[in-house]
């Protein structure tokens, strides 16, 4: 990490003297590794490597600071400096906005270690993922005759490591990885057929669920659907299970955003400190709580 960290520093002093008033950077890089099995057959295999440095810029004028962001593959550092002279360039043809900017202050000094990965992890060794995908899928066809099809059962991992740092002084990063295992079924009968799923995903590869396990459940949720009837128009109370809950708190969390608000594109500009919801709700918004 720490050449990625004097690469992100190089791309910070080569935007301040193109000319950025602020400037921030962020470099990350990932892979990543994912299989897919139908019946009996490897559907597919995939594996992936990515690298990329953003470099955002505001500048100064009339009625505030212009912006502009630029973005590379390439980490040469000439292509670097280039990156960053192409920024101020740009930035400096926008039309001002009053609240653009970095915030003032409140970087935080130490990062603690969320555990966002496994370091026993790397690299993806391909075969128990692919085993997982087999162990799910079979699963899923032994449960019940009627699961007489699938859209297949997937295992997957990724890793991914950013560098972030800013003119306002700070520099850090954090790696992190990613692992599941889904399991979609087809469940028959003569009168239709529905279709559910099941996953589990976790930072660490043994924290999954068993693939048996998400095998059978997939297969359980689609034989329920079968003979699935229309409730009547009602008002009724609505329980959401876990599956479907967080779908809610995501277009919440879109509402909530800076952007959205400050552009007056979200229901919740202007309501701050008022009560939006049920009082029976609390979110709590914390980035430093543990995977």
């Amino acid at each position: 990490m720490d050449s990625a960290r004097n690469l992100v520093s190089f791309a910070l002093d080569r935007a301040r003297a193109a000319g950025a008033y602020q400037a921030e950077v962020a470099l990350s890089s990932g892979e990543a590794f994912e299989t897919r099995v139908r019946g009996s057959e490897i559907d597919f295999v995939k594996q992936s490597r990515e690298q990329g440095l953003s470099v955002r810029v505001f500048c100064g004028g009339r009625g505030g600071l212009s912006s502009a962001a630029t973005r590379t593959s390439d980490l040469a550092r000439d292509v670097v400096a280039r990156t960053a002279a192409d920024a101020v360039a740009l930035a400096r043809a926008t039309v001002p906005d009053a609240c653009a900017g970095l915030p003032d202050g409140g970087f935080v000094s130490e990062i603690p270690d969320l555990e966002l990965f496994e370091p026993r992890d790397r690299p993806f060794d391909p075969s128990p993922r692919i085993a997982a995908a087999r162990a799910a899928e079979s699963a899923a066809h032994a449960f019940d005759p009627r699961i007489a099809d699938s859209e297949g059962s997937q295992a997957g991992s990724s890793f991914g490591e950013i560098v972030y740092g800013n003119s306002a002084g700070f520099l850090g990063g954090y790696a992190s990885a990613h692992h599941s295992i889904v399991a979609e079924s087809l469940a028959r009968t003569e009168g239709g057929m529905q279709r559910d799923a099941w996953y589990s995903s976790a930072r660490r590869w043994d924290a999954l669920e068993s693939a048996g396990s998400i095998g059978r459940r997939a297969a359980e949720r689609a034989l329920r659907r079968l003979g699935a009837r229309r409730v009547p128009t009602c008002e009724v109370p609505v329980i959401f299970d876990p599956v479907t809950a967080p779908s809610l708190l995501r277009q919440l969390a879109g509402c909530a955003s800076g952007y959205s608000i400050y552009r007056g594109a979200s229901f919740l500009a202007g309501k701050l400190g008022l009560r939006v919801a049920s009082s029976a709700v609390t979110i709590v918004d914390d980035a430093r709580l543990r995977a």
